[in-house]
């Protein structure tokens, strides 16, 4: 169980903890804690990603308190993980620029691992996977598009948030300009 004041954090693809949340504002008293990509994802296969985060989220911050926050790849790990979790974490989720199974960086499309499985199960969950649940999306985000995350929205509930600022919303500073919720 974690204590008040723990933030939880699971980066993109090659990123820190430090450059995926160190721009959230937070507390005196909360520590930034998770996984990094390098010594604790990278290498992994997906499946063993999604049972990591899973072990992770459900050890160190099931609780009240707590709050999960996932980037990038980070949360399309993470939404696989409350997938599969038989309840809702009681906490706080939040995911940044998400990657929701289909998308396109350089002009090359791309499928992510259990694309096809996640949509077809996502509907089947009835229940939201946290007791706070929240997307924040960027309206301009060319790699993973808006459409999926309000697909998302409209299925498990929650706030869906969206900005502009391009798949770097939630790095460094301000993360781009204030928040239209829907």
């Amino acid at each position: 169980m974690s204590s008040p004041g723990i933030l939880f954090g699971i980066p993109g693809r090659g990123e820190t903890l430090a450059e995926s949340f160190g721009g959230i504002p937070r507390g005196p008293k909360t520590v930034l804690t998770g996984l990094e990509w390098a010594r604790d994802l990278e290498g992994l296969r997906f499946s063993a990603q999604v049972d990591l985060v899973t072990h992770e989220v459900r050890t160190r911050c099931w609780d009240e308190a707590a709050m999960v926050v996932a980037r990038s790849f980070g949360a399309w790990i993470l939404v696989n993980a409350l997938l599969e979790m038989p309840e809702p974490h009681p906490g706080t989720v939040l995911c940044v620029s998400s990657v929701l199974g289909y998308g396109s960086t350089g002009g090359v499309n791309f499928i992510a691992p259990r694309a096809l499985r996640f949509w077809r199960e996502a509907p089947r969950l009835a229940r939201p996977p946290a007791r706070e649940f929240s997307l924040l999306h960027a309206s301009d985000d060319t790699q993973c598009p808006l459409a999926y995350a309000e697909k998302l929205h409209a299925l498990w509930g929650g706030n869906l948030i969206v900005r502009s600022g391009g798949h770097s919303l939630g790095k460094g500073p301000g993360g781009g300009p204030g928040p239209q919720a829907r």
